[in-house]
C-alpha cells in the first residue's frame, strides 16, 4: 500500500540467497511491473492478511498468518518478539509469504529473506504506515523487509470442464558476487 511515506531509507541489497544479491519490492516493481501490481493487490485484499512460512529450530515448516505494509520500495512484516515466528525468522531469515485465497482461482506468493529493520527513522516510518493501514502494530514489535528472491502467480481457471492455470513467474537473475562491479 502505498500512502505517500518514504520507507525506503537504506540500502537492503547487502542479503544475498547464495550467489544471488536480492533486491527489493521496489526492484521487483521495476522489472516486472504488471506482476508487482497483481501481486500487490492480491496481497493487501484482506487489509494485508496473509501467510509467513519459516522454518522451525528443528527444521519443520511453520505457517502462520501475518499483516504486510507494502510501499513504493518494500514490503514488511511486523512480528511480536515472543512468537515462534519471530524466533525463527531471526535464527533463518529465509520465509515464502502467500496472499489469502479468495473467490477467484487467483493465487501470489513471494520468497527471499527478511531483514531486520533496526534504523529508528525508518522504524517509526514503517510505524506510521502501520497505523494509516490499519494493520496492528505494537512499539515493541520487530519489523522485517522482505527480500525477493522469486515471485509467483497463478489464476486458476474452469474452462470447458477443466481446471486450467495462467502462470507467471519472477526471479532474481543469477549473479556471480566473485566479479568487479563497475
Amino acid at each position: 500500500m502505498s500512502d505517500g511515506m518514504d520507507t525506503s531509507g537504506g540500502n537492503m541489497r547487502e542479503k544475498t540467497a547464495g550467489e544471488r544479491t536480492l533486491p527489493r519490492w521496489g526492484e521487483f516493481r521495476h522489472g516486472a511491473p504488471d506482476l508487482a501490481q497483481t501481486g500487490s493487490d492480491l496481497l493487501l485484499r484482506f487489509r494485508g492478511t496473509c501467510y509467513l512460512a519459516t522454518s522451525t529450530l528443528a527444521g519443520n515448516p511453520r505457517i502462520t498468518p501475518v499483516s504486510v505494509i507494502i510501499d513504493e520500495e518494500s514490503i514488511f512484516v511486523s512480528l511480536i518478539p515472543s512468537t515462534p515466528k519471530c524466533r525463527e525468522i531471526l535464527e533463518n531469515p529465509r520465509y515464502h509469504l502467500h496472499a489469502l485465497p479468495g473467490k477467484s482461482g487467483e493465487e501470489f506468493s513471494v520468497r527471499g529473506i527478511a531483514a531486520l529493520v533496526d534504523d529508528p527513522e525508518r522504524v517509526r516510518a514503517i510505524t506510521d504506515a502501520h497505523a494509516v493501514s490499519g494493520v496492528i502494530h505494537k512499539s515493541e514489535d520487530l519489523i522485517f523487509e522482505l527480500l525477493l528472491e522469486s515471485a509467483h502467480y497463478a489464476d486458476f481457471r474452469h474452462e470447458g470442464g477443466s481446471l486450467s492455470a495462467h502462470r507467471d513467474r519472477w526471479q532474481v537473475e543469477k549473479r556471480n558476487t566473485t566479479e568487479e562491479e563497475s
